[in-house]
């Protein structure tokens, strides 16, 4: 189902009104509607004690047995303190751990790593 299709746009139109007859080329880049190439969507928002206000997270980047998960979280504050820590030998992290970037994705480092 389309979010908002009869939200308008700055031309005046729905957005459904401003696509509804756009050719379609190659119905595998854009899929429709009752063929989708997962059952989510892109991308989910997570909450927890750790993201009291909710985070995004980018449902690909993670595994199935993850989507519930407790367990311990090592967090980095930005992807910049990512990339310093990840590689260091003394880094407290283990194999069920979580690992956590703050500030990185939409509002925060560009891209979602």
């Amino acid at each position: 189902r389309l979010p908002f299709k009869d939200a308008l746009t700055v031309n005046g139109k729905t957005l459904w009104e401003n696509v509804q007859d756009a050719p379609l080329y190659n119905d595998e880049v854009i899929r429709p509607l009752d063929n989708p190439l997962t059952a989510d969507g892109g991308i989910c928002v997570v909450r927890g004690n750790l993201a009291p206000n909710g985070a995004v997270l980018k449902p690909s980047a993670a595994t199935a047995e993850l989507m519930q998960h407790r367990g311990r979280a090592v967090v980095f504050e930005d992807f910049d303190d990512y990339k310093a820590r990840i590689n260091d030998p003394d880094l407290d992290v283990e194999a069920n751990d979580i690992l956590v970037m703050k500030h990185c994705g939409p509002r925060g480092y560009h891209g979602m790593a």
